[in-house]
């Protein structure tokens, strides 16, 4: 009885011993992707400055909104930690005075929560795409029409979340003006979305030629979007632009009316 009894403590307690090494196994790995995932978006918001407030004005393009999708594509939705983390972080950096702190975790959840929506709607309705990414020893199937339009329209629709939640929140935050607040929204916009069309396909490509040691996936997916996201960009800047030929021939007619009419006085 008793040596039954130290049989079955034994058995515990080695059990016991083997889900605690895997529970810390499991959790260093966690915090090592958390880390690495918020390293990468920091890292990739200094490579192109995304909105100088108040001004409204900022890059086209913002990698950091290709990073968190395809790290939530590569690694799922524990992926959030990270991307909350590397998007507050960032935030923080560019923000000032009192507001700063809570602002930097409303947006920084704002990101967050437009890469989980991406991420859902892209494995609901477009599951050959996360097929692809997680199968690691299996053929993968070329992307079809059916899956680029459908990462067009879906990633556009999720890109709508950020720039809606961000703008409200500078707006009663005190960071932008009323008047501010439709080009701030579509810079904001017009960045996340190119900067997914653009960046994430090749950021697939390049994790499924890590992981398989191969590219499988055809280069149509990447050429297509990116082809789509630079044409956004072009059209963006070039409709900047005329605003502010506009914008500056408006201003010198308004001067010289001032002037003639100061003459005339």
């Amino acid at each position: 009885m008793v040596s039954r009894l130290a049989l079955a403590q034994a058995f515990i307690r080695n059990n016991f011993n083997q889900v605690k090494i895997l529970f810390e196994k499991v959790r260093v790995r966690l915090l090592a992707e958390w880390l690495a995932v918020a390293a990468l978006y920091i890292l990739g918001g200094q490579f192109a400055p995304h909105i100088f407030l108040p001004q409204g004005n900022g890059t086209p393009l913002w990698p950091p909104s290709a990073i968190a999708l395809s790290a939530g594509l590569a690694l799922g939705y524990r992926s959030a930690v990270g991307v909350w983390l590397g998007a507050f972080l960032l935030s923080q950096d560019i923000l000032s005075g009192p507001a700063a702190l809570s602002t930097a975790a409303i947006l920084a959840s704002a990101t967050t929560l437009q890469m989980l929506l991406a991420t859902f709607l892209l494995r609901e309705f477009v599951p050959g795409l996360s097929n692809r990414i997680e199968a690691v020893d299996k053929v993968a199937v070329p992307s079809t029409g059916r899956d680029i339009l459908g990462f067009i329209a879906l990633t556009g629709l999720a890109s709508l979340v950020a720039p809606s939640i961000t703008v409200t929140t500078l707006r009663y935050a005190g960071f932008i003006s009323a008047r501010d607040m439709t080009s701030v929204w579509t810079t904001w916009w017009v960045s996340d979305y190119a900067g997914v069309l653009t960046l994430t396909p090749l950021f697939m490509v390049i994790i499924l030629s890590w992981r398989r040691g191969n590219v499988v996936e055809p280069i149509v997916f990447p050429l297509t979007t990116v082809w789509l996201g630079l044409s956004l960009v072009a059209s963006y800047i070039v409709c900047q632009n005329k605003t502010l030929v506009l914008n500056e021939r408006l201003r010198q007619d308004t001067q010289e009316s001032e002037r003639q009419f100061t003459r005339n006085s």
